[in-house]
Protein backbone atom coordinates (compact mmCIF):
# COMPACT_ATOMS: atom_id res chain seq x y z
CA UNK A 1 0.00 0.00 0.00
CA UNK A 2 1.53 3.31 -1.00
CA UNK A 3 1.44 6.45 1.18
CA UNK A 4 0.74 9.62 -0.66
CA UNK A 5 2.46 12.78 0.60
CA UNK A 6 0.24 15.75 0.38
CA UNK A 7 1.42 18.74 -1.56
CA UNK A 8 2.06 21.77 0.74
CA UNK A 9 -0.67 24.30 0.72
CA UNK A 10 -0.10 27.75 -0.78
CA UNK A 11 -0.41 29.30 2.70
CA UNK A 12 2.40 27.11 4.05
CA UNK A 13 4.64 28.00 1.12
CA UNK A 14 4.06 31.71 1.67
CA UNK A 15 4.75 31.37 5.43
CA UNK A 16 8.02 29.51 4.85
CA UNK A 17 9.12 32.05 2.26
CA UNK A 18 8.40 34.92 4.67
CA UNK A 19 10.41 33.21 7.42
CA UNK A 20 13.34 32.69 5.07
CA UNK A 21 13.31 36.32 3.97
CA UNK A 22 13.09 37.56 7.55
CA UNK A 23 16.03 35.45 8.72
CA UNK A 24 18.09 36.38 5.71
CA UNK A 25 17.26 40.08 6.10
CA UNK A 26 18.77 40.29 9.60
CA UNK A 27 22.04 38.82 8.36
CA UNK A 28 22.00 41.13 5.36
CA UNK A 29 21.37 44.18 7.51
CA UNK A 30 24.12 43.23 9.95
CA UNK A 31 26.57 42.83 7.10
CA UNK A 32 25.63 45.88 5.04
CA UNK A 33 24.45 48.65 7.47
CA UNK A 34 27.29 50.81 8.83
CA UNK A 35 27.72 54.37 10.11
CA UNK A 36 27.36 55.81 6.61
CA UNK A 37 23.85 54.37 6.32
CA UNK A 38 22.62 55.97 9.57
CA UNK A 39 21.13 59.43 9.25
CA UNK A 40 22.59 62.08 11.58
CA UNK A 41 20.52 62.46 14.74
CA UNK A 42 18.53 59.21 14.37
CA UNK A 43 20.25 57.50 17.33
CA UNK A 44 19.78 59.53 20.52
CA UNK A 45 22.09 59.29 23.53
CA UNK A 46 19.40 57.65 25.67
CA UNK A 47 19.33 54.70 23.20
CA UNK A 48 23.01 53.90 23.81
CA UNK A 49 24.01 51.64 26.68
CA UNK A 50 26.45 53.20 29.17
CA UNK A 51 30.01 52.38 28.10
CA UNK A 52 28.96 51.30 24.60
CA UNK A 53 30.97 54.10 22.96
CA UNK A 54 34.61 53.87 24.08
CA UNK A 55 37.56 56.14 23.30
CA UNK A 56 38.85 53.69 20.67
CA UNK A 57 35.57 54.03 18.75
CA UNK A 58 35.83 57.82 18.45
CA UNK A 59 37.68 59.34 15.50
CA UNK A 60 40.34 61.92 16.44
CA UNK A 61 38.78 65.38 16.45
CA UNK A 62 35.23 64.01 16.30
CA UNK A 63 34.26 65.49 19.67
CA UNK A 64 34.79 69.28 19.61
CA UNK A 65 34.47 71.68 22.54
CA UNK A 66 31.09 72.87 21.30
CA UNK A 67 29.73 69.31 21.77
CA UNK A 68 30.71 69.11 25.44
CA UNK A 69 28.34 70.30 28.13
CA UNK A 70 29.85 72.79 30.61
CA UNK A 71 31.29 71.01 33.62
CA UNK A 72 31.32 67.52 32.06
CA UNK A 73 35.13 67.38 31.85
CA UNK A 74 36.58 67.66 35.36
CA UNK A 75 40.25 67.85 36.36
CA UNK A 76 40.18 64.15 37.32
CA UNK A 77 39.28 63.25 33.71
CA UNK A 78 42.23 65.13 32.19
CA UNK A 79 45.49 63.23 31.78
CA UNK A 80 48.52 64.82 33.45
CA UNK A 81 50.38 67.00 30.96
CA UNK A 82 47.53 66.95 28.42
CA UNK A 83 46.94 70.72 28.70
CA UNK A 84 50.01 72.85 27.97
CA UNK A 85 50.51 76.59 28.43
CA UNK A 86 49.93 77.22 24.72
CA UNK A 87 46.32 75.96 25.15
CA UNK A 88 45.53 78.23 28.11
CA UNK A 89 44.17 81.77 27.67
CA UNK A 90 46.50 83.78 29.92
CA UNK A 91 44.01 86.51 30.87
CA UNK A 92 41.74 83.89 32.51
CA UNK A 93 44.37 82.91 35.07
CA UNK A 94 44.24 84.15 38.65
CA UNK A 95 47.18 83.70 41.02
CA UNK A 96 49.83 81.29 39.73
CA UNK A 97 51.53 79.48 42.68
CA UNK A 98 54.82 79.02 40.85
CA UNK A 99 56.29 79.95 37.47
CA UNK A 100 59.79 79.48 36.08
CA UNK A 101 59.68 82.80 34.20
CA UNK A 102 57.21 85.66 33.72
CA UNK A 103 57.32 88.67 31.39
CA UNK A 104 55.29 90.76 33.85
CA UNK A 105 53.67 90.36 37.28
CA UNK A 106 51.56 92.96 39.06
CA UNK A 107 52.42 91.49 42.47
CA UNK A 108 54.69 88.67 43.60
CA UNK A 109 55.43 87.21 47.04
CA UNK A 110 58.98 86.49 45.89
CA UNK A 111 61.06 87.06 42.75
CA UNK A 112 64.58 85.76 42.14
CA UNK A 113 65.44 88.25 39.40
CA UNK A 114 63.68 90.87 37.25
CA UNK A 115 65.15 92.53 34.15
CA UNK A 116 63.47 95.63 32.77
CA UNK A 117 64.06 99.33 32.14
CA UNK A 118 61.16 99.89 34.54
CA UNK A 119 60.96 97.32 37.33
CA UNK A 120 58.51 97.18 40.23
CA UNK A 121 58.27 94.51 42.91
CA UNK A 122 55.72 94.27 45.72
CA UNK A 123 56.30 92.17 48.83
CA UNK A 124 53.95 92.32 51.84
CA UNK A 125 53.16 96.04 51.54
CA UNK A 126 56.68 97.04 50.49
CA UNK A 127 57.54 98.13 46.97
CA UNK A 128 60.66 99.13 45.08
CA UNK A 129 60.78 100.82 41.70
CA UNK A 130 63.48 101.59 39.15
CA UNK A 131 62.79 103.80 36.13
CA UNK A 132 65.14 105.10 33.42
CA UNK A 133 63.44 108.05 31.72
CA UNK A 134 64.49 110.02 28.64
CA UNK A 135 64.48 113.80 29.02
CA UNK A 136 61.91 116.02 27.29
CA UNK A 137 62.60 119.66 26.33
CA UNK A 138 60.86 122.98 26.92
CA UNK A 139 61.63 126.68 26.39
CA UNK A 140 61.77 127.42 30.12
CA UNK A 141 61.67 125.56 33.44
CA UNK A 142 57.93 125.79 34.14
CA UNK A 143 56.91 124.99 30.54
CA UNK A 144 59.29 122.03 30.35
CA UNK A 145 58.19 120.69 33.74
CA UNK A 146 54.48 121.01 32.95
CA UNK A 147 54.89 119.26 29.58
CA UNK A 148 57.07 116.42 30.89
CA UNK A 149 55.14 113.13 31.32
CA UNK A 150 54.52 111.75 34.80
CA UNK A 151 56.37 108.46 35.40
CA UNK A 152 54.49 106.63 38.16
CA UNK A 153 56.71 105.00 40.77
CA UNK A 154 53.98 103.99 43.26
CA UNK A 155 50.22 104.42 43.54
CA UNK A 156 48.40 103.53 46.76
CA UNK A 157 44.83 104.65 47.36
CA UNK A 158 44.63 108.43 46.92
CA UNK A 159 48.44 108.86 46.90
CA UNK A 160 50.80 108.68 43.93
CA UNK A 161 54.60 109.02 43.87
CA UNK A 162 55.95 109.92 40.43
CA UNK A 163 58.95 111.43 38.65
CA UNK A 164 59.62 113.84 35.76
CA UNK A 165 62.70 114.24 33.55
CA UNK A 166 63.20 117.37 31.40
CA UNK A 167 65.65 120.04 30.26
CA UNK A 168 65.44 123.75 29.51
CA UNK A 169 68.00 126.47 28.92
CA UNK A 170 70.91 124.03 28.96
CA UNK A 171 70.03 122.56 32.37
CA UNK A 172 68.69 119.05 32.99
CA UNK A 173 66.32 118.13 35.83
CA UNK A 174 65.07 114.98 37.56
CA UNK A 175 62.33 115.61 40.14
CA UNK A 176 60.19 113.28 42.28
CA UNK A 177 56.73 114.38 43.44
CA UNK A 178 53.78 113.19 45.52
CA UNK A 179 50.18 113.97 44.58
CA UNK A 180 46.79 113.17 46.08
CA UNK A 181 43.28 112.76 44.70
CA UNK A 182 41.79 113.50 48.14
CA UNK A 183 42.02 116.91 49.80
CA UNK A 184 43.39 117.23 53.31
CA UNK A 185 46.40 114.89 52.93
CA UNK A 186 49.82 115.58 54.46
CA UNK A 187 53.35 115.37 53.04
CA UNK A 188 56.81 115.73 54.56
CA UNK A 189 60.19 115.15 52.92
CA UNK A 190 63.79 115.39 54.10
CA UNK A 191 64.83 117.52 51.13
CA UNK A 192 61.44 118.51 49.72
CA UNK A 193 59.16 121.52 49.60
CA UNK A 194 57.20 120.92 52.84
CA UNK A 195 54.19 122.46 51.01
CA UNK A 196 55.70 125.94 51.47
CA UNK A 197 53.93 126.35 54.80
CA UNK A 198 50.51 125.02 53.74
CA UNK A 199 49.11 122.56 56.32
CA UNK A 200 47.61 120.15 53.78
CA UNK A 201 48.40 118.46 50.48
CA UNK A 202 45.35 118.90 48.24
CA UNK A 203 44.42 117.75 44.74
CA UNK A 204 45.03 121.28 43.46
CA UNK A 205 48.35 121.91 45.24
CA UNK A 206 50.94 123.38 42.85
CA UNK A 207 53.42 120.74 41.68
CA UNK A 208 56.50 122.60 42.92
CA UNK A 209 54.96 122.79 46.40
CA UNK A 210 54.85 118.99 46.68
CA UNK A 211 58.19 117.72 45.40
CA UNK A 212 60.29 115.18 47.33
CA UNK A 213 63.66 115.86 45.74
CA UNK A 214 65.23 117.78 42.82
CA UNK A 215 68.47 116.82 41.12
CA UNK A 216 69.91 118.87 38.27
CA UNK A 217 73.05 119.34 36.19
CA UNK A 218 74.00 122.41 34.22
CA UNK A 219 75.77 121.26 31.08
CA UNK A 220 75.73 118.65 28.35
CA UNK A 221 78.25 115.87 28.87
CA UNK A 222 77.90 115.85 32.66
CA UNK A 223 76.14 113.73 35.28
CA UNK A 224 75.04 114.04 38.89
CA UNK A 225 77.80 112.75 41.14
CA UNK A 226 76.60 111.23 43.34
CA UNK A 227 72.83 110.84 42.79
CA UNK A 228 70.75 112.60 45.45
CA UNK A 229 68.44 110.94 47.95
CA UNK A 230 65.56 111.95 50.23
CA UNK A 231 63.06 110.31 52.54
CA UNK A 232 59.33 111.11 52.49
CA UNK A 233 56.06 110.47 54.33
CA UNK A 234 52.49 111.03 53.06
CA UNK A 235 49.03 110.24 54.41
CA UNK A 236 45.49 110.75 53.09
CA UNK A 237 42.17 111.24 54.97
CA UNK A 238 40.95 107.81 53.83
CA UNK A 239 43.58 106.23 56.13
CA UNK A 240 46.24 105.44 53.54
CA UNK A 241 49.76 106.24 54.78
CA UNK A 242 53.09 105.58 53.04
CA UNK A 243 56.76 106.28 53.63
CA UNK A 244 59.94 105.60 51.71
CA UNK A 245 63.02 106.97 49.98
CA UNK A 246 63.92 108.17 46.49
CA UNK A 247 67.36 108.22 44.88
CA UNK A 248 67.60 110.37 41.76
CA UNK A 249 70.37 110.78 39.20
CA UNK A 250 70.51 112.62 35.87
CA UNK A 251 72.92 112.44 32.92
CA UNK A 252 73.20 114.59 29.80
CA UNK A 253 74.90 113.49 26.59
CA UNK A 254 78.14 111.51 26.87
CA UNK A 255 80.17 112.34 30.00
CA UNK A 256 83.93 111.62 29.96
CA UNK A 257 83.33 108.90 32.57
CA UNK A 258 80.94 107.10 30.18
CA UNK A 259 77.22 106.38 30.20
CA UNK A 260 77.38 103.68 32.87
CA UNK A 261 74.04 102.52 34.25
CA UNK A 262 72.22 105.45 32.61
CA UNK A 263 72.70 104.27 29.04
CA UNK A 264 72.94 106.61 26.03
CA UNK A 265 71.24 109.99 25.70
CA UNK A 266 69.79 112.45 28.20
CA UNK A 267 68.46 110.22 30.97
CA UNK A 268 67.07 110.46 34.50
CA UNK A 269 67.27 107.49 36.86
CA UNK A 270 64.66 107.08 39.60
CA UNK A 271 65.29 104.39 42.24
CA UNK A 272 62.71 104.39 45.01
CA UNK A 273 61.18 102.42 47.85
CA UNK A 274 57.76 102.63 49.48
CA UNK A 275 56.19 100.98 52.51
CA UNK A 276 52.44 101.12 52.98
CA UNK A 277 51.87 101.83 56.66
CA UNK A 278 48.07 101.70 56.57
Amino acid sequence: MRTRIKRPSPALVVACLALFVALGGVGYAAATINGKNIKNGTIAGKKLKNGAVTTKKLKNGAVAGAKLRNGTVSAAKIRNGAITGAKVRVDTLGKVPSAATADRATTADRAGTADSAGVAAQVAGQETALELVSSTTGPDFDSARSAAPEVTLFQVGALTVYGKCFDSGGSFYAIAFVKTSQNGAVLTAEAGSFLYGSPYLNAGTDEMQRYIYVNSIGANGTMSNPPGTSGYYAAAPNGTAIEGRVNIGVKAGDPPAGNGLYGPGDVCRFAASMTQLS
